[in-house]
């Protein structure tokens, strides 16, 4: 690597990407769940540490300090098995809700540095920074670096800043290297990010074993390997991954936005406050509201804090200093929670203890939120309140209009035509939602099967990117094609065989189409979307 100019327009391109490279900066406050457990037992700082799963011999590891992968240990090990290999590891647990609550904490603690922060939601203690057009407000991107690092080393955080071109490239610098590091070219990025041992990445550890026992061990090797079979060899993260170290993955950065903190205000215009229940009551009013708030937001409140504002001219009789005198009070559950009742304990607790001979004449409550994690969602129902039995009454009057069959739910089925492994049965009753384990940051994707597959125009057997336009003129010319998947049997009965595809237009449309070998023309079985 190149010390950096003094001018990084940030113009440059990757070859073949046909698109500005802007500058993106990876952040990597290095093992996260790991620092926040030594802040909380900084006598295990000296010696090799790890953060567990569970706090039993069969844990397993999920995050190391440097001491302790030195001796070999990594994550996906048990602890039992670790201990093997460092003697004096230390372990411990640190819940996903802390974990939560830091990541929240640091992402506004980044925005003081560029406005657009993208927390990893696989990886805590990952950030993508937009770091485009930094280099006209700071000398040099280097400097904007150690601001960033100097910043979070005040907040009680060692990190790495890698400054680069990619998400994969900058994330993979930061990972295996300490300090700033700031990438001249998209060229420099992906030779320095191709020396990176696998081990230093998430890599799930049965993927990293499988590759090394072919003794690939670092990105620019995996990136070397053959594409063809290696997702069904070494698994679909694998492939995933060497496309990502080859470039052909390219993922826009998509900012957390930065919302405003879930407040509330009461001013008493017509009266003076002095007794603390009726107080009680007026916070109740706001926390009901931030509440309802923050589940819009899948968030829990991590902590509050309560201003008091007295009556002045009260204030002023009883000598205060100031015309006007303020009261704050912060209040931290035990746990990241939505449960209002225990909140309200603890204000009625602080309120029974504060003086308020001067009387309240405005109440102002704040709260600190943190992304819910699944526990959380299914504890306090985050989700609306639903009246199955009303919706049940709303199936079955769609039924009565449109007739038997028109609504039910799908049931998995042993068939061998893809049409035959799933059936339709009639619903007899609605079960509540269950929040999923993980949040999806996009909207999965699924497939419309249409209930007569749809003869399409006729061309020949063999599908190519020809400029073949099988339906809607909207949706152009198909583009690319994955398969075929073929379907061939039922000879007891009619035989079948089918070439299934799936065929990707101009427009972005995913159509799932087969070729039937009897009657030599291809159909429309349904779409992916």
């Amino acid at each position: 690597m190149r010390p950096e100019s003094g001018d990084q327009s940030g113009t440059a391109s990757s070859p073949g990407s046909g698109r500005r490279a802007d500058r993106l900066a990876c952040v990597d406050i290095d093992e996260l769940p790991l620092q926040l457990l030594l802040q909380r037992m900084p006598e295990w700082a000296g010696g090799p540490a790890a953060v567990v799963d569970e706090d039993r011999p069969q844990g397993v590891i999920l995050w190391v300090n440097e001491l302790a992968r030195e001796s070999g240990v990594l994550p996906g090990q048990r602890y039992a098995a670790a201990l093997g290999l460092a003697r004096g590891l230390r372990a411990g647990v640190v819940p996903p809700a802390a974990v939560g609550a830091a990541v929240a904490e640091l992402t506004a603690h980044l925005r003081r540095f560029t406005p657009n922060v993208e927390p990893s939601l696989d990886e805590p203690g990952i950030f993508w920074l937009d770091a485009a057009g930094l280099q006209h407000l700071h000398p040099t991107l280097t400097a904007w670096g150690d601001a960033v690092r100097q910043g979070l080393a005040d907040a009680g955080f060692s990190a790495s800043v890698a400054v680069g071109w990619s998400r994969f490239g900058a994330y993979a610098v930061a990972r295996s290297h300490e300090g700033v590091v700031v990438l001249d070219t998209p060229g420099t990025e992906r030779d320095v990010a191709g020396r990176v041992p696998l081990a230093r990445l998430g890599v799930p550890p049965r993927v990293r074993e499988r590759l090394d026992r072919l003794a690939v061990r670092t990105v620019g090797e995996l990136a070397a390997l053959p594409t063809a079979g290696l997702a069904k060899r070494y698994g679909v993260e694998a492939a995933e991954l060497q496309r990502l170290a080859r470039g052909e993955l390219f993922a826009p950065l998509t900012p957390e936005p930065e919302r405003p903190p879930a407040s509330g205000r009461a001013v008493f215009d017509d009266f003076v406050e002095h007794d603390a229940h009726r107080l009680l009551f007026v916070v109740k009013r706001l926390l009901d509201d931030i509440v309802r708030v923050l589940v819009s937001r899948q968030a829990v409140i991590a902590g509050l804090r309560l201003t008091l504002v007295h009556d002045a001219r009260a204030a002023a009789d009883a000598g205060a200093a100031a015309p006007s005198e303020e009261s704050s009070h912060r209040f931290v559950p035990a746990a990241p929670t939505l449960d209002t009742a225990l909140l309200l304990d603890l204000v009625r607790l602080r309120l029974e203890a504060v003086d308020l001979g001067p009387g309240v004449v405005e109440v102002r409550l704040e709260a600190r939120e943190v992304p819910a994690n699944a526990d959380q969602l299914r504890l306090f129902a985050l989700a609306p309140r639903r009246d199955l039995d009303a919706a049940l009454r709303a199936v079955k009057r769609v039924e009565a209009e449109l007739g038997d069959g028109s609504a039910g739910v799908f049931r998995l089925r042993d068939g061998h035509l893809p049409k035959a492994q799933y059936a339709v049965e009639p619903l007899a009753r609605l079960l509540a939602p269950r929040p999923p384990e993980k949040l999806a940051r996009s909207r999965p994707l699924a497939r419309r099967v249409l209930a007569r597959p749809e003869a399409l125009p006729g061309r020949p057997r063999e599908l190519r990117n020809d400029g073949w336009q099988p339906r809607d003129p909207r949706q152009g010319p198909i583009v690319a094609v994955h398969g075929p998947y073929v379907v061939s049997g039922g000879w007891w009965h009619a035989e079948v065989h089918r070439e299934y595809l799936f065929a990707r237009t101009l427009r972005g449309d995913i159509l799932w189409v087969f070729y039937d070998k009897r009657r030599r023309r291809w159909f429309l079985q349904g779409r992916v979307e």
